[in-house]
């Protein structure tokens, strides 16, 4: 393993829950680098295995908003069951609350 060192480096933190970083704290989540050499790291929305590729950055209920290695954002829809109890009214507008905090999400970052 090859270990690299930046220094006088910019890393810009953006954390799920407001609390800020403590000592014992080990958050997890994508560290990414912008091309002016400023770094990223953004908190995964939930807890999960350390060797996950793409971590959850918003986890919504009917959507999840994951970050890939080249940078993209991906959108990612959750099961649904049709029967009689789906709305399509209630459904859509869910969804399309969950977009709006994701797209929040990826603001706040930029």
């Amino acid at each position: 393993m090859k270990k690299t060192t930046y220094s006088n480096a910019t890393l810009n933190v953006v954390l799920q829950q407001t609390e800020s970083i403590t000592t014992d704290s080990c958050p997890i989540g994508i560290i990414s680098r912008n091309p002016e050499g400023q770094f990223l790291f953004e908190e995964s929305a939930r807890r999960c295995r350390c060797e996950q590729r793409n971590p959850i950055l918003f986890d919504g209920p009917y959507l999840s908003l994951t970050r890939k290695k080249d940078g993209r954002y991906s959108f990612n829809m959750k099961p649904v069951t049709c029967n009689d109890k789906l709305n399509f009214k209630t459904f859509s507008e869910g969804v399309r609350k969950d977009i709006k905090q994701a797209f929040e999400h990826i603001q706040a970052v930029q």
